[in-house]
């Protein structure tokens, strides 16, 4: 079924208001002005509506380069990364590039370790390049405001306009639209990008800036409850309760008590208000565990692993294993050519075990920055909202337990991720005062 002009209408109107509320509400930083518009190509790649494969991974390169340029060109001369995540980040990509040598494919792994390389000089050197203040951190945090607000208004709206429907490329064809994957190109793309995102939206409701900031963060957040469990996403529902669970523990505000009550009671009102085959598929999803699907693929990861447990098949591999003569892996009677659903069971069996432990000192060190933005006291940066960062962190490496985004270059949650973790990096170095 083709498109109506209502539709274009519709879509027009909704892209007007999204540049007046950019225009109104986004901070003017250079460097936060790229990632935003990074981050809109990255979400616009990864949704039903992403051009052809080539395009998109030129676009992806494209946009990647244009942001590690100016970090290599103006700030690279001032960085210490000694014992740094960048430093970490940039020895793997380069085993990465190196190791190709022994890849399934070797042109691919090359490449991947290209685009990574490019994404963390981007994360690390270009991006924190604006943080000199506390002022600076939170714009950042209002910059993933207005990305949540767009993306998650957008994705809801849609899905209650066009009930019962899909988006499938240009076209919108019947079906049952019962897990939520909205402008995603899948319901945990979806699921993930709302608990990504709402460590910084319960900060900003906690002690935002101004009310109107604290009114569209509220919003967004209760949308993003409506969202996460709609996209019955059972990693995403882990990451989120990592981050309610982060904030009750760590926040000495009273306030956290009522936003995780309202959260948890919106959170169980929306297991009502659905249709009776959405409340089946709920149960069938809660019933069925987080693991059922996922064992297979992870021994399946096992097995890579110990085809070449030093160098690993090659990062991006995994897709090519059945076609280069290694057992073929079936999940509901298809053939699994995908990722193998683990961020760490994937560096293990694409980049081996030198891999591993490049990535686990890169893992240890965003976890020890992350933890001092928490044990010291900052510059105009209240708890509440260190929490937050401190939380995103958390949230995502809990999901990548179940997925693998966070060392895919080009994919929007770890566009977001890492521009998170240079941040915090940035502000550890130039904000700590005494504990």
């Amino acid at each position: 079924m083709q498109l109506g002009l209502d539709f274009w209408i519709l879509m027009i109107a909704a892209a007007l208001l999204a540049a007046g509320v950019v225009w109104r509400y986004y901070p003017r930083q250079w460097q936060l002005r790229v990632y935003g518009l990074a981050a809109a190509a990255f979400i616009l790649s990864n949704s039903p509506f992403a051009l052809s494969e080539t395009v998109v991974d030129g676009l992806r390169w494209g946009l990647l380069g244009s942001l590690a340029l100016p970090g290599v060109l103006k700030a690279w001369p001032k960085l210490k990364i000694s014992n740094s995540p960048l430093l970490w980040g940039m020895l793997y990509s380069l085993w990465v590039m190196v190791s190709a040598a022994s890849s399934l494919r070797p042109a691919l792994s090359f490449m991947r370790g290209g685009s990574l390389l490019l994404m963390f000089v981007a994360a690390f050197a270009t991006l924190p390049g604006g943080i000199k203040d506390g002022q600076a951190v939170k714009d950042y945090l209002r910059a993933n405001l207005v990305i949540s607000l767009l993306v998650i208004s957008a994705s809801i709206g849609l899905a209650l306009l066009y009930p019962g429907l899909m988006i499938q490329g240009t076209r919108i064809e019947p079906g049952a639209f019962i897990r939520l994957n909205g402008i995603f190109n899948h319901p945990n793309t979806m699921g993930s990008f709302i608990a990504l995102m709402m460590p910084a939206l319960v900060a900003t409701v906690l002690q935002g800036g101004s009310r109107a900031e604290r009114v569209m963060a509220g919003t967004t957040l209760a949308l993003g409850m409506l969202g996460l469990v709609w996209s019955l996403s059972r990693a995403a529902w882990l990451g989120a309760l990592a981050v309610v669970a982060i904030f009750a523990a760590f926040s000495r505000s009273p306030k956290i008590i009522l936003t995780v009550l309202v959260v948890s009671l919106l959170a169980a009102g929306i297991l009502f208000l659905g249709s009776d085959l959405w409340r089946q598929d709920l149960a069938d999803r809660v019933q069925g565990g987080l693991l059922s699907t996922r064992i297979d693929i992870w021994n399946y990861a096992v097995y890579l692993f110990r085809t070449a447990p030093l160098t690993g098949i090659g990062l991006g591999s995994t897709a090519f294993a059945s076609q280069s003569g290694l057992k073929e892996l079936y999940v509901d009677g298809m053939l699994w050519d995908k990722r193998l659903e683990s961020t760490y069971l994937e560096v293990l069996a694409e980049t081996g075990v030198i891999g591993g432990l490049i990535f686990c000192g890169l893992v240890f060190t965003l976890l020890r920055d992350s933890v001092t933005i928490l044990s010291k006291r900052f510059r105009g940066l209240p708890r509440i909202l260190r929490i937050g960062l401190f939380a995103t962190i958390v949230s995502m490496l809990v999901l990548q337990a179940f997925g693998s985004a966070m060392i895919a270059a080009g994919n929007p949650l770890a566009i977001i991720f890492w521009a998170t973790a240079g941040v915090i990096r940035k502000y550890v170095k130039i904000g700590a005062i005494e504990t």
